[in-house]
C-alpha cells in the first residue's frame, strides 16, 4: 500500500502529576493511501470518507475535519492541510469514476 499524502496534527494529553497539571503536546499523522485513511487509532475506508475540510483560527491552530458515514473527525493542526486536501480530492474523484 503505498503513501499518497500524510498530514501531521496535534493531540493535547493533559493529566496531574504531583498536584501539577501537565500539558503535553503529542504529534501523529494522517496517513492518505490510495483506498483509505489512516490515523493512529482509526482507519477509514475511502469509500466512507465523505468529504474534508479545513477551518483556520486567529491562533496558529486548524482544525481538519473528516466527514464520515461513522461521524464527524477533528484534528487540530498548526501546519497548511491543503495538498492534504488537494490530494484526497484528486484521488476521490478518480476513484468514483472506477
Amino acid at each position: 500500500m503505498t503513501e499518497i499524502s500524510k498530514q501531521t496534527y496535534i493531540v493535547m494529553e493533559r493529566y496531574i502529576e504531583k498536584n501539577r497539571q501537565i500539558n503535553k503536546e503529542n504529534r501523529e499523522v494522517i496517513y492518505l493511501y490510495e483506498n483509505m485513511i489512516k490515523t493512529v487509532n482509526k482507519q477509514f475506508a475511502l469509500t466512507n470518507v465523505l468529504d474534508i475540510s479545513y477551518k483556520s483560527s486567529s491562533t496558529n491552530f486548524g482544525v481538519l475535519y473528516l466527514h464520515t458515514n461513522q461521524g464527524l473527525f477533528s484534528y487540530q493542526l498548526d501546519s497548511d492541510p491543503t495538498d492534504f486536501i488537494k490530494k484526497y480530492n484528486e484521488l476521490k474523484r478518480s476513484f468514483s469514476k472506477r
